[in-house]
């Protein structure tokens, strides 16, 4: 991953994720978000795209608990 993409995603996070812990799950929800985005471009199961970061961010509840609910 780039430096330019990795400070986009960290922006996109900081822009559209709230700080703390998620009520429900009891996770960081920017560190989580962070290492599954980065995951996901690294294993090449999303496209390091712009838009495709930014979608993620602000659906960010609906992939932290969609993911959490298949590990359950």
């Amino acid at each position: 991953m780039t430096d330019y993409l990795e400070k986009f995603v960290i922006k996109m996070i900081e822009h559209y994720i709230p700080e703390g812990e998620d009520k429900f799950t009891h996770i960081n929800m920017r560190a989580f978000m962070f290492d599954l985005i980065t995951t996901l471009i690294e294993e090449k199961r999303i496209p390091p795209k712009l838009a495709v970061i930014k979608y993620l961010c602000l659906n960010y509840k609906q992939m932290i608990y969609s993911k959490l609910s298949v590990l359950n």
